[in-house]
């Protein structure tokens, strides 16, 4: 894929892919990228596997930058590509990469990876009642509140009483995918827990996606 000579013509970049910089002769030649990020997504590229790298400088710009408002507005995060360049934005939008060449001689081509992770907010309540077997609902969001939708994230459901043991152990009960929103789980729990109190809590973990935890839930085993 080719890169953009402005940022009206850029290409997105996406996650998990290689691309490559190509520069033409001329000072401060530079090449423009997008990418599309989710409030509380974790970005980075990655150029360090270049020796050419510590000649180019990789500059994010903030969402909704364009070509007339671009040198008038400071980058966000900014780095030679020999480091890794990585940043979390606070809004969910559209930002504008530019890869630019140092050097007064043509930069030879670079090639960079891309990472986007997505952030996971899990939801379970304070407290509960359930039975020793059925199915429990953990509401799974994006940090800005839209609801997920996933084939590669999976949401599994751990709970924390004691058997034989002085302290409280884990067990895992069940896991399932988000569909609009929710991860709905089905469990089975042992018989001698009627009428006990156990501890519920919800992870997550998935390629493209940042690990993360729920509180806990007081349930009440009826």
């Amino acid at each position: 894929m080719t890169a953009g000579a402005s940022i009206a013509s850029a290409p997105f970049l996406v996650n998990a892919a290689t691309y490559y910089a190509h520069f033409s002769s001329g000072h401060q030649t530079s090449e423009f990228w997008k990418v599309n990020l989710i409030s509380g997504d974790h970005f980075v590229i990655d150029g360090t596997r270049n020796r050419e790298a510590s000649y180019v400088t990789a500059r994010v710009f903030p969402a909704g930058t364009n070509d007339k408002t671009l040198r008038r507005t400071r980058p966000i995060e900014q780095s030679d590509l020999n480091h890794l360049v990585a940043f979390t934005p606070l809004q969910s939008g559209t930002y504008p990469i530019e890869i630019a060449c140092n050097q007064t001689n043509r930069c030879a081509p670079v090639e960079f990876s891309v990472t986007i992770n997505h952030a996971v907010d899990l939801y379970v309540p304070l407290s509960t009642k359930i039975r020793v077997s059925g199915a429990f609902v953990v509401n799974v969001k994006a940090p800005d509140g839209q609801p997920i939708t996933s084939r590669t994230l999976a949401v599994n459901l751990y709970g924390l009483w004691k058997d034989n043991f002085a302290t409280p152990t884990h067990h895992v009960l069940g896991s399932a995918g988000p569909v609009r929103g929710k991860a709905i789980i089905t469990y089975r729990l042992p018989r001698d827990l009627v009428g006990k109190t156990i501890s519920l809590q919800a992870t997550t973990s998935g390629a493209g996606y940042l690990p993360a935890a729920s509180s806990l839930c007081q349930a009440r085993v009826t």
